[in-house]
């Protein structure tokens, strides 16, 4: 089963970002700009963070990955909280 796992980078240098980028849509399903919702199944989560974080340099970008709490979370405006899927299509 697949669950929501928020990725968000801060990239300093046009071609670690653009290696970051592509790194990450794999794996999306969605986003804006550096902020990326992605449904990895249990066994994938750990290949996340590896793949996208490998283009980066520690002292000068950032990565953030996050799992949300559905409970806690809320939507502003017209959004709606992601809901976790039994099945995810990647085609």
């Amino acid at each position: 089963m697949a669950h929501l796992l928020l990725c968000a980078y801060d990239v300093a240098d046009p071609r670690r970002l653009a290696a970051a980028l592509h790194a990450v849509t794999g794996w999306s399903h969605g986003g804006q700009r550096s902020a990326f919702e992605c449904f990895p199944a249990r066994g994938e989560a750990r290949h996340l963070a590896p793949g996208v974080a490998a283009p980066l340099v520690a002292r000068a970008d950032r990565l953030g990955l996050f799992r949300p709490v559905r409970r806690r979370s809320f939507a502003v405006g017209r959004g709606r909280i992601a809901a976790d899927s039994p099945v995810v299509y990647l085609g």
